[in-house]
């Protein structure tokens, strides 16, 4: 079942101390695929997250001043204000809906080995709890 190499690829991987350990043969194709794609979302998810801490740094003043006057800071334009929405907003979407981020691919589930690593990598580099706590902070 599958490509020559892609299965047993569970018995060629193991996470120790924040180290992958991994032997590879000229055949494991899908278990370096496998590991670039986790790889790959835990990267991309940490790139939105510093871009929600530093929208959530710029504006933090714009919640303080609303809590102590009930206004807006006069100095906060209604387009400044509805584009940091938006990129808050771009950020959410691509977590939850446009991104590969909370996406496991047909391929990976056509070999069981390969999404069960998959599932362990992801489970290990806290992909789906890291986007849930995203889009859990962009809602607040």
């Amino acid at each position: 079942r599958g490509a020559p190499g892609w299965t047993s690829a569970a018995a060629l991987a193991r996470m120790v101390r924040d180290r992958a350990h991994f032997t590879l043969f000229d055949h494991s194709l899908g278990l370096k695929l496998v590991l670039s794609h986790a790889l790959a979302q835990s990267t991309r998810l940490d790139v939105l997250e510093r871009q929600f801490v530093e929208i959530s740094r710029v504006t933090k003043g714009i919640a303080l001043e609303q809590r102590r006057t009930g206004r807006v800071p006069d100095d906060w334009a209604e387009a400044a204000l509805l584009s940091t929405l938006g990129a808050l907003e771009a950020i959410k979407r691509e977590v939850n809906v446009d991104g590969d981020i909370k996406n496991v691919h047909d391929l990976f589930w056509d070999e069981d080995d390969l999404e069960d690593i998959l599932d362990t990598t992801r489970g290990y580099l806290d992909v789906v709890k890291r986007s849930e706590h995203l889009t859990e902070q962009i809602g607040l």
